[in-house]
């Protein structure tokens, strides 16, 4: 219990302690501004990712799996697509194709489907890390631009004067690395939550329809040689038959 008391007694200092130094530099605050701002919109795509593959989790352990998955419009969307080349029947009339599902529901087109921006996720990473250096950056070129060598009490002044803002300057290094690596994290995670759903539900569908191309074709010649053996059998039928006499 004193453990997570002092825990939290120095998470609350240096939190506030960060605070004060973002606050007291407009440099550092617009830049965290920034920063925030592309953290947000990242973690809101990421949102959409994870409540798309909750959906697919639910299909999964639905005891109807293709009505409950006709519910969702981004993936009856695709399925209807896939549904198109059914065309094959078995010997028990069941529809059936040679495709595989899982080239329909890949988890790059089924995200471009759910209008998920795939490319500011890629990049939100570099460019959260890219705002903290800039800000860094800036924070140093505007103290340097306000140094003062007129006299040593200038000169020792504008290094007191530095160095006291080089802490505060290098404070959006610190979040943007933060807030990058936070969001690698989450998004790695619900990244791989969605793609096993989505491999336990291309299971499903292959499983009721796909039929690999040897079977289908294994069909296709016993139904021929059957056709084949019936037309041979009506050919002898007919050549059994009494021949017309002339007269009749």
């Amino acid at each position: 219990k004193n453990y997570y008391i002092h825990l939290w007694y120095y998470e609350s200092i240096y939190g506030n302690t960060m605070i004060k130094l973002i606050l007291s530099d407009n440099t550092t605050m617009c830049v965290c501004a920034i920063i925030l701002v592309v953290l947000i919109y990242c973690i809101a795509q990421t949102w959409k990712i994870y409540t798309l593959g909750t959906k697919i989790k639910k299909i999964n352990y639905s005891s109807d799996w293709e009505e409950e998955l006709k519910k969702d419009r981004v993936l009856m969307k695709i399925y209807s697509r896939y549904k198109t080349t059914t065309i094959f029947e078995d010997n028990k009339g069941n529809k059936k194709t040679d495709e595989d599902s899982v080239g329909y529901f890949k988890l790059s087109l089924l995200l471009d489907a759910a209008k998920i921006n795939q490319r500011a996720l890629a990049a939100s990473s570099g460019v959260l890390v890219g705002l903290g250096l800039l800000g860094t950056f800036l924070g140093l070129t505007i103290g340097i631009s306000n140094f003062e060598s007129t006299s040593t009490e200038a000169i020792q002044e504008s290094i007191n004067s530095l160095l006291g803002g080089m802490g505060t300057a290098f404070i959006t290094s610190l979040i943007g690395m933060g807030t990058s690596t936070f969001l690698i994290v989450i998004e790695k995670f619900i990244v791989n939550r969605l793609y096993r759903n989505l491999q336990e539900l291309c299971e499903q569908i292959n499983m009721r329809y796909y039929i690999s191309t040897p079977e289908k074709y294994a069909i296709i010649y016993e139904r021929q040689k059957e056709t084949l053996r019936t037309q041979y059998e009506s050919i002898i039928s007919l050549s059994t038959l009494p021949a017309p006499t002339l007269g009749s």
